[in-house]
């Protein structure tokens, strides 16, 4: 059976806490948020956003080519980090396999440390 191990991320309640001058804290961090309607890539510090309209499914190969170019990017290069979340309510429900797809995909894209968070914990995060 596959796992992926996931550990939280961002600026949920089970996450390491980041201290001022902080090197770690101090780098810019990559967010997923898997909406009903549509995923947002954004990334921290730099306030930028990437939005992937859904048609008749989320556009996961869409979602796969953008992680990948973050990737060979210098500010993603050598992080193996990426912060996942889903924004599920009962009139907008996000089934658990969106959120899975987002993490597999994130995985395949070379993030091997993906994080789930909580939409309101992550380091970049859409203004809606």
């Amino acid at each position: 059976m596959a796992q992926i191990d996931i550990q939280p991320k961002g600026n949920a309640r089970d996450a390491m806490p980041c201290t001022e001058g902080d090197p770690v804290c101090d780098q810019p961090k990559l967010s997923v948020l898997v909406e009903t309607d549509e995923i947002w890539i954004g990334v921290s510090r730099l306030q930028e956003f990437q939005r992937i309209p859904r048609t008749i499914e989320h556009d996961w190969p869409r979602l796969e080519t953008l992680l990948r170019a973050h990737k060979q990017s210098a500010l993603f290069a050598e992080s193996p980090d990426i912060e996942i979340a889903g924004l599920s309510t009962s009139a907008t429900p996000i089934a658990y396999q969106e959120v899975v797809s987002a993490m597999d995909i994130a995985v395949k894209s070379g993030f091997s440390r993906p994080g789930l968070t909580d939409p309101a914990g992550l380091s970049a995060q859409p203004s809606l």
